[in-house]
């Protein structure tokens, strides 16, 4: 179990923290906010022929004012250019409550493909902007909407500045050095997150009986850790700021291993257990990562019976008393935002009963579990 911990942080340490462009060739390469945006609408008016109809679908980004904004800006400049035919905003506004699609977030190509034929577009604007490094990385794709082929593509990276801080509700005080990301919600324009994981479980039990045992006995112990697959789900909805409220559901196998040192016996117990969680938790987003504490109270639901393996006389298995044990759950996970709406992240969690397992009058251990686990979360 050691080698997969190592092999868990391994993997989460480098898709957390992929290689970056220097900060001093983005630099040479960034343009202003305005700038990045006239040469967007360059390209587009340069590579589409004349009177071509089309609609400025979505630009995806933690922000809706940002969004806003380059949906706008670009709009302005190519109307006012007079090469193409820009469909009105207002028009799409009605089709999103007609057809019942939701713009924030990305917009797939097929779903994009059918809005612009329901407003007879010839062509769609998407674009995305994203931090990345010490610049903002401000993409565009026109896709032709009868044969869904890419017609002209842009990519720019845009400096940090008084305008782009004040569309992310951030702090720009003139120089790279001074850029202070104000932290906020990682939600920013969302309300809730679903997400999954999956990893490892450490459990050093506390063998409630073990020193009745070790007395009758005569004979000292050692206390091991036992290891255990670990999945969970979780659902979060943000009530305000980036605090939230929300539950989780996971499974593994919590266990107890022990070594009679003087006789050399060994025993372990292992029993099945769905964890039903209720959380509260705290967020913030600063730059590219995401950050969470979470707690709550935890409840584990026996989904087998209780195996005890002795290494002198075998397996027994013992039927358990209780239909659940309550206890704590609290732990953090660190994130990185792979696209605007969605992370990986590293996560570590402890979760302890308040009461030992019970099977058939009798009190086994009381879990303690370290879970290290990388999942995966949505926004929405």
């Amino acid at each position: 179990m050691r080698s997969a911990v190592i092999l868990f942080v391994g993997i989460a340490l480098i898709l957390m923290f992929p290689a970056q462009l220097s900060a001093e060739d983005d630099m040479k390469k960034s343009l202003e906010l305005d700038d990045a945006i006239k040469k967007m609408s360059e390209s587009i008016i340069s590579n589409l022929d004349a009177d071509s109809k089309i609609v400025i679908l979505n630009f995806d980004s933690t922000s809706k004012k940002m969004s806003d904004y380059l949906i706008d800006e670009l709009s302005g400049r190519i109307v006012n250019d007079n090469h193409l035919v820009v469909v009105d905003r207002r028009n799409l506004d009605l089709l999103q409550n007609e057809m019942e699609f939701q713009l924030s977030g990305e917009v797939d190509d097929t779903s994009a493909q059918a809005i612009g034929k329901k407003l007879g577009a010839q062509f769609i604007v998407l674009g995305n902007i994203e931090f990345i490094g010490d610049v903002y990385r401000l993409v565009s794709r026109t896709i032709a909407v009868e044969t869904a082929t890419l017609k002209v593509y842009t990519s720019d990276f845009v400096k940090l500045s008084v305008l782009t801080a004040a569309l992310y509700g951030e702090k720009y005080s003139g120089s790279k050095s001074s850029y202070v990301a104000k932290p906020y919600k990682a939600e920013s324009g969302t309300k809730s997150s679903i997400g999954i994981r999956i990893g490892g479980a450490l459990d050093l039990g506390s063998w409630n009986y073990a020193a009745d045992w070790t007395n009758k006995l005569q004979d000292s112990y050692n206390r091991k850790i036992s290891s255990s697959f670990y999945v969970d789900v979780d659902y979060m909805h943000f009530v305000f700021g980036g605090f939230g409220l929300g539950g989780s559901v996971g499974y593994h196998t919590a266990g107890s291993y022990m070594e009679y040192i003087e006789s050399g016996n060994s025993i372990k117990m292992t029993i099945p257990v769905v964890d039903m969680g209720l959380l509260c938790s705290y967020s913030f987003l600063l730059k590219k990562f995401e950050f969470s504490i979470l707690g709550g109270v935890n409840m584990a639901v026996p989904a087998g019976k209780l195996k005890v393996k002795n290494s002198y006389s075998g397996t027994f298995e013992f039927k358990n008393d209780k239909p659940y044990y309550i206890g704590f759950v609290g732990g953090a996970y660190l994130g990185y935002r792979i696209k605007a709406h969605s992370s990986i992240l590293f996560d570590m969690h402890y979760i302890h009963d308040f009461a030992p397992i019970t099977c058939e009058n009798f009190k086994f251990f009381t879990r303690n579990s370290l879970v290290l686990s990388l999942g995966y979360k949505y926004r929405f």
